[in-house]
């Protein structure tokens, strides 16, 4: 491990901001930015598989761990987050672009960041998860909001995702926080999200910290929400959206793309917190992405690729699925008992995959035939039926094979059969 070495940063209003870098000097500059109700050490675990090929910067956001507190609700603005970002940059690489990677909070004041033409000149790249664009998410409550557009399930889906927006605009909020939550908060986090916690993150001073970052909420989110404005940036942006966030729904980043000329979205399995439960995947995507641009090509996103197997719903079709879930595969998980498939599918994002399922008789040709056309028009292609996947894996190992192949087929093995596009996974 390289060693951590800490510095002070004047923010906006002359307020003391504390900056960790670690890495290779010399080395593309990637700023990693937490966000609410947490700090720097959110990041620790992705930093540590940056370390050896980037230059690794931290920082504490205002009113946060080691960073001054603003006095009071206006210090908060979005003005202020980003001139603190700017102010980091400067300071930690004033002479080159640095590669900006954002989590929930951090990724909506990034957002403005990047949209701010005064501010992007000052970003390589952006690397975007679980906190939307304010500016965006404005419009997209407008256009759900429209009679007729048919999208009013998503609007009320996200709404109760998000219940907690309203909660953290009353008084009861910052007492929570100080008188029993911040307590049970790493229990939470295990358990909920499969995250890993220590002894620095979520930290000592969460309730504190908890307490006075519901002002990030006060002071910004409907006062850009109702008036959205229309903007857009030049920077490379990668968008990593969790199939199980629990507070931003996949469908509330759809439309996204048109905020940014260079755009890539990778929809991955896994819930709100990435960088404490796939630390190590992240950091293979940021660096892919920050490679990419410093090379001057264009990023690529991968989607993950698509796996069907029928008779999902229990025994081999359910350990096929759990297999091909562990692998990163999308999991298309089909039983005749639609319970049965919601659950093996549940199972599967839990694993940290994608998933979806539904309902289907292998017998009814045209049912397959449907789900085989479905399947190739929202994946790009045409899945792979195999005749000896399930087959193969019974009798030859316990980790499935990724079978390619051009042409398609239709079988079932041993009540079980699985498909998917010819890439592999």
């Amino acid at each position: 491990m390289n060693e951590l070495r800490s510095r002070t940063v004047a923010g906006w209003g002359g307020l003391s901001l504390a900056v960790q870098e670690r890495g290779r000097a010399g080395a593309p500059t990637v700023i990693l930015v937490h966000g609410y109700p947490d700090n720097h050490h959110l990041w620790d675990l992705v930093a540590e598989h940056l370390e050896a090929d980037h230059h690794v910067v931290t920082y504490d956001v205002r009113g946060v761990g080691g960073s001054g507190v603003p006095n009071g609700r206006s210090g908060y603005r979005m003005e202020a987050l980003v001139a603190d970002l700017v102010a980091v940059a400067d300071a930690v690489s004033p002479d080159r672009p640095v590669h900006l990677v954002a989590h929930d909070w951090g990724s909506i004041q990034s957002w403005a960041a990047v949209t701010d033409p005064d501010a992007a000149p000052r970003f390589a790249s952006y690397t975007s998860m679980s906190g939307p664009s304010l500016d965006h998410v404005g419009a997209w409550i407008r256009a759900r909001m429209r009679p007729g557009n048919g999208h009013w399930r998503e609007l009320l889906d996200q709404a109760t995702h998000s219940w907690y927006i309203y909660a953290f605009h009353t008084p009861f909020a910052p007492f929570a926080w100080r008188h029993g939550l911040a307590r049970l908060w790493p229990m939470m986090l295990e358990r909920r999200e499969g995250a890993t916690v220590d002894e620095n993150w979520p930290g000592t001073s969460l309730a504190t910290d908890a307490a006075r970052g519901v002002d990030l909420y006060r002071a910004n989110i409907f006062q850009h929400t109702r008036r959205p404005k229309e903007v857009h940036t030049e920077v490379p942006v990668q968008l990593l959206v969790a199939s199980a966030d629990a507070f931003v729904t996949p469908s509330l980043v759809d439309g996204m793309e048109e905020l940014a000329t260079t755009f890539v979205r990778r929809d991955v399995g896994g819930q709100h917190w990435l960088p404490r439960s796939r630390p190590d995947q992240v950091a293979r995507w940021v660096s892919e992405h920050v490679a990419a641009v410093e090379a001057g090509a264009k990023p690529a996103g991968r989607r993950p690729s698509p796996v069907v197997v029928t008779g999902a719903g229990s025994g081999i079709g359910r350990s096929v699925c759990l297999a091909f879930a562990e692998r990163g595969a999308h999991i298309i998980a089909t039983d005749l008992s639609a319970d049965a498939a919601e659950h093996t599918a549940e199972l599967c994002r839990l694993a940290g995959a994608t998933a979806e399922f539904h309902q289907l008789d292998v017998t009814d040709g045209s049912a397959m035939e449907a789900l085989a056309a479905k399947v190739g028009a929202e994946h790009g292609g045409p899945p792979w039926w195999s005749t000896t996947l399930v087959s193969e894996w019974q009798g030859a190992s316990s980790t499935p094979p990724m079978t390619t192949g051009n042409r398609s087929s239709t079988s079932t093995c041993g009540g079980s059969s699985a498909a998917h596009s010819p890439s592999g996974a």
